[in-house]
């Protein structure tokens, strides 16, 4: 027994897990870029893939139209559809690389929530006034 107690430790030195690491800082929140404005509405492209959407958090303006792009670029299932239910857009397909536009008026301010159809994946809205 304190064979292989003595193995399993030297083992673990040898890889490297005892060592003792400082705990990672959490990362800082990532500030919602303000969105282009062509003819008058708010547009904003989105990449979709394996870690998620980029951005995530995305400022809109209350009352001004709002165009999201959403492109693919995952073969992920989570990656497949998009939906935003406080806007009442439905669950949305999104092919492999080809940009779908997403259109609607944001009327009241708030932070609001589009996500992939099994809600892994997470994007927020934040619409001012």
């Amino acid at each position: 027994m304190r064979i292989l107690f003595f193995l399993c430790s030297f083992a673990l030195v040898l890889t490297g897990c005892t060592e003792k690491h400082a705990p990672e800082a959490a990362p800082a929140p990532q500030a919602a870029p303000a969105p282009e404005v062509e003819d008058g509405i708010q547009v904003v492209k989105i990449a979709v893939g394996n870690l998620g959407y980029k951005p995530s958090r995305i400022a809109l303006q209350a009352g001004i139209p709002a165009r999201l792009v959403f492109t693919r670029t995952s073969s992920s299932g989570c990656t497949e559809e998009v939906h935003i239910p406080d806007f009442y857009i439905a669950r949305t397909f999104l092919p492999m690389n080809e940009p779908v536009a997403i259109e609607f008026t944001p009327t009241e301010p708030g932070t609001y929530t589009f996500a992939c159809g099994m809600k892994m994946l997470k994007g927020t809205l934040v619409v001012k006034t």
